[in-house]
């Protein structure tokens, strides 16, 4: 009965990995063109809102670069933690199980959770007392990411309010299913963008003439 849970949560956590793989490499293409897709998009407006829809997606660019960069350097401190945590415990593969960490850390809240699920299977293998280290040392890692790394990060790269990526996580998957979770946070960081440019830093009345 454990066993095939574990399973299960294997194969969903296996696929939420290869989702954040393809969104990380998706993201990365964006990044290196963005002239071309933003060119693209400026090009479907009209003549007159060019300008307007050009300062938009010019905004939701950088956002979206800054907040990348913040999840490559979050993903970056975790996945160093997790093999420290791990070599020192003494699993086989601390290189691999690191690498899970790392990518899943895209996925906010979730991904910790998903990323455990390889480590404890392996742990299994060995011992109770090993499972019991390594469920420690993951809570602990995941201590560190959420009051001590990702705040600082914060500081320097895109800050958006948790609650709203909370929200965000729960709409996106009631919409597009569990998978879809992995598009919670840079939809959440797009409309978060779009929102206060449009209606708090400058608000449409002062383009529409009202």
């Amino acid at each position: 009965m454990i066993t095939s849970m574990l399973t299960e949560a294997a194969s969903v956590g296996l696929s939420f990995i290869e989702g954040a793989v393809v969104l990380i490499i998706t993201a990365i293409y964006l990044a290196a063109q963005p002239r071309l897709y933003r060119r693209g998009i400026v090009a479907m407006f009209s003549p007159q809102a060019r300008p307007r829809v050009r300062e938009v997606v010019e905004l939701v660019e950088t956002t979206l670069r800054r907040w990348l960069l913040g999840q490559l350097v979050l993903m970056l401190i975790v996945g160093v933690l997790t093999f420290l945590a791990l070599f020192f415990i003494g699993l086989p593969n601390p290189v691999a199980l690191a690498l899970i960490a790392g990518i899943a850390e895209i996925v906010p809240y979730v991904g910790p959770f998903i990323s455990a699920v390889p480590a404890l299977l392996v742990a299994l293998t060995i011992g109770l007392g090993p499972v019991l280290w390594t469920a420690g040392a993951y809570l602990l890692v995941h201590l560190v990411e959420g009051y001590v790394a990702a705040p600082m990060l914060e500081r320097h790269f895109v800050t958006i309010p948790p609650a709203l990526v909370l929200i965000g996580i729960v709409a996106v998957d009631l919409i597009f299913g569990t998978i879809g979770i992995l598009l919670a946070a840079p939809i959440t960081v797009v409309i978060y963008a779009l929102v206060k440019m449009t209606y708090v830093d400058d608000p449409l009345e002062l383009h529409t003439g009202q």
